[in-house]
């Protein structure tokens, strides 16, 4: 088995694929996008084409997510120093 991944021509970033044999005939295989556009995964076993097709997937840009972190009480003769561990909740 052989797996390609095909960026857009547009790519500057590489990325990479990983390949994982979870059991006998079947496989994990991952990649991160580095940047937006077309990506084309090629499989191949005997130097045929999987399924006779790449698995094609559009990356677009995404928005930056707005996260909120509230910080319910501390107390004036509790305030934490740079080292110290604290526990923080998001809603």
């Amino acid at each position: 088995m052989k797996v390609e991944l095909i960026q857009p021509q547009t790519s500057i970033i590489p990325c990479r694929c990983h390949i994982q044999e979870i059991k006998q005939h079947e496989y994990l295989i991952q990649y991160i996008p580095t940047e937006p556009g077309r990506y084309q995964l090629r499989i191949l076993f005997n130097n045929q084409l999987v399924q006779g097709k790449t698995f094609d997937t559009d990356v677009y840009h995404s928005l930056p997510q707005i996260s909120t972190v509230r910080i319910q009480q501390i107390l004036p003769n509790h305030t934490p120093a740079i080292g110290d561990d604290i526990c923080l909740q998001s809603k």
